[in-house]
């Protein structure tokens, strides 16, 4: 039982979901990237763009303006917003979500780049 607990551990850290339509933490497209950037040269307000597409002030302020990402990320501004716990939960559901995924055939694991082939 141990070894196939190990298995699917692996190929669940293997399996690649990002950037296919399996991905469910990718929330918004290019285009919505376009109509934030549009809305705001319109002159409307951070606060009502959000409320336009329906999604973070954060997003906005980094799609808007990158350089906000990038020092957000060198200061690891960004870990404010999920405690350890939720963190764990969200990598839960991950890790169940791809194990389906690969059970249902939809995606295959990756190999390892020190795998050996056979």
């Amino acid at each position: 039982m141990a070894r196939l607990v190990k298995f699917w551990r692996h190929c669940e850290n293997d399996a690649k979901i990002s950037g296919t339509c399996y991905d469910k933490r990718v929330k918004y497209t290019d285009e919505d990237k376009e109509n934030i950037r549009r809305l705001y040269s319109e002159g409307k307000g951070i606060h009502e763009i959000t409320r336009i597409i329906g999604c973070s002030k954060r997003y906005v302020q980094f799609t808007l303006f990158p350089e906000r990402l990038v020092q957000a990320r060198a200061n690891r501004d960004w870990t404010k917003y999920h405690d350890r716990k939720e963190l764990t939960r969200m990598t839960r559901e991950l890790r169940q979500r791809k194990k389906l995924l690969i059970q249902q055939g939809l995606i295959v694991p990756q190999r390892r780049k020190n795998e050996v082939h056979s």
